[in-house]
């Protein structure tokens, strides 16, 4: 069963297989593409339950081509997936919002109708992201919506990756306080992979309210309404993705770190098991 699939390679969207390479490994085929282009993932990598979120929502079902009787289907606001060409003979997908749909009369070509009007979209990630353009009806297509029903290798995947963090935040609940709580337990390569993860931890966190605060600065408590498709909803847009991103790094960096600290507590209790009674 084919899905559609956001490469973590050039954020485009392709049609995919998916295939289990192994208990913890997931293998995403691009269709069209040979075995060489393949992409695996590893249960390992998605270490928190933002990570099996934002990687889930990379799949969904495949969209399909607006055909040219169906134009009047594609209006203002409306989510779509169009084609953007790299260069000749390389399109790739992206989603964009359709911003505004200036009508023209369709023509008829050997007894089929062709659509002439042109969507004028928002860019949402890719090459464009950010910028509007001039489309033809024939680079557009509609966005399916998501459904609870999952591919089950998928769902399997994320099912394995979900109860490994969990089995690894109940091993933290149960580290004795005197034990974590105490410094002499730690070896200095302990002590020193902690630091690090502490270090680089506490400067994204520093990073991202440095962001939050200059957008502090930059708005005001007024509440403005403003219509779907408008610039001015489009700004406002990516302003709340902004926000969300900014909360959903919290999220994860509370997350790591907790699933770091199980870890250590993980290698000291295996050393302490070893030393001869």
């Amino acid at each position: 069963m084919a899905v559609e699939f956001r490469s973590g390679l050039d954020d485009a969207w392709y049609d995919v297989l998916i295939a289990n390479d192994g208990c913890d490994r997931l293998r995403v085929k691009f269709v069209g593409f040979g075995d060489d282009h393949d992409e695996l993932y590893e249960v390992s990598e998605l270490s928190s339950f933002n990570d099996i979120d934002e990687f889930s929502r990379r799949f969904r079902p495949l969209s399909v081509q607006v055909q040219d009787t169906d134009c009047s289907q594609v209006v203002k606001g409306m989510l779509v997936c169009a084609s953007h060409s790299i260069r000749r003979g390389d399109r790739r997908f992206y989603d964009a919002v359709v911003k505004k749909v200036v009508h023209e009369e369709h023509r008829f070509v050997k007894g089929e109708e062709e659509c002439s009007c042109s969507f004028i979209l928002f860019w949402r990630h890719g090459p464009k992201a950010g910028s509007l353009t001039a489309q033809s009806l024939d680079t557009i297509c509609r966005v399916q919506p998501r459904t609870n029903k999952m591919h089950p290798l998928l769902n399997s995947f994320l099912k394995t990756a979900r109860e490994k963090i969990e089995t690894t935040l109940s091993n933290i609940s149960t580290i004795p306080r005197d034990v974590a709580y105490d410094a002499k337990t730690c070896t200095p390569n302990y002590r020193h992979k902690l630091s690090l993860s502490l270090s680089i931890n506490k400067a994204s966190l520093f990073s991202a309210y440095k962001l939050l605060e200059r957008r502090r600065t930059n708005t005001c408590n007024e509440l403005k309404v403003v219509s779907s498709g408008t610039e001015e909803y489009m700004r406002g847009k990516l302003l709340q993705d902004l926000f969300c991103e900014y909360s959903n790094q919290q999220r994860r960096l509370h997350q790591k770190l907790l699933v770091e600290e199980g870890k250590i507590w993980q290698l000291f209790n295996a050393a302490e098991k070893t030393k001869p009674r």
